[in-house]
């Protein structure tokens, strides 16, 4: 299963492949249910000057001249680096490959299509979602407390202390349903959405005034460690009235 997107080497490439992906994006991510924190990392990776994207642009603006010092060199590499990967252990850092595994390479709503479009692999999806693709799933999720247009929730091991993710486990993956607050029963699975990533044991969820009095319904998944991409199945759904 292709679990990685095609970045090109090559800068040149890479300035297209980026150019391309960042207006596509722009352009679709309206449609693909993402959070308002993504919203904001994406104003962060593609149009805030001096960071990611718009530091990227202004170093190969010079250096695709073939007229440049090694310090400008030097800070083109370090541009790419720093929009391409950034860093990992920074949850308010952003990139391309770090958006790219929050927000888009597990979401349904993105279509195949789109992902072709912006130069992305396809997953392979019978393999996805064949039965020995799944491990086992612990978590429990919560609304541990609310306030006006925001949920934040806890996702535990019941009696676990530490918020620290499982050994093998790459990310939690948050899914989200939306119903009328009357509703009492759960939607089907196949009814929600991929919604963002769990960090250090919580998610916040911010709605929009549209939501409000609406009943939000969650589960998560892991995302295992590893090429096979394995998900665990659901965790028990949770939910709350958005207040």
């Amino acid at each position: 299963m292709a679990t990685k997107p095609r970045i090109p080497r090559a800068n040149g490439k890479f300035d297209d492949f980026q150019n391309t992906l960042m207006a596509l994006i722009a352009a679709y991510m309206s449609t693909w249910g993402l959070p308002v924190a993504a919203i904001a990392e994406f104003a962060l990776l593609a149009a805030t000057a001096g960071k990611k994207k718009m530091r990227w642009d202004d170093a190969w603006a010079i250096v695709k001249t073939k007229s440049f010092t090694h310090p400008q060199e030097v800070e083109m590499l370090a541009a790419r680096k720093d929009y391409e990967s950034g860093r990992r252990d920074d949850p308010n850092d952003t990139s391309i490959r770090l958006f790219l595994s929050r927000y888009i390479r597990h979401n349904p709503r993105v279509t195949n299509e789109q992902r072709v479009e912006m130069g992305l692999f396809v997953p392979d999806l019978a393999k996805t979602h064949s039965p020995h693709e799944f491990v086992g799933n612990n978590l429990v999720g919560t609304v541990s407390w609310g306030r006006h247009l925001v949920h934040h929730n806890e996702v535990l091991v019941p009696g676990q202390e530490s918020q620290a993710k499982g050994d093998g486990v790459e990310n939690i993956h948050v899914f989200i349903a939306f119903t009328e607050s009357s509703v009492k029963e759960a939607p089907a699975l196949d009814k929600f959405v991929f919604d963002g990533i769990v960090k250090n044991g919580k998610y916040q969820r911010v709605f929009s005034p549209e939501q409000e009095a609406m009943r939000a319904w969650y589960f998560v998944k892991m995302m295992m460690k590893g090429k096979n991409g394995k998900y665990s199945a659901p965790s028990e759904i949770w939910q709350s009235v958005i207040m």
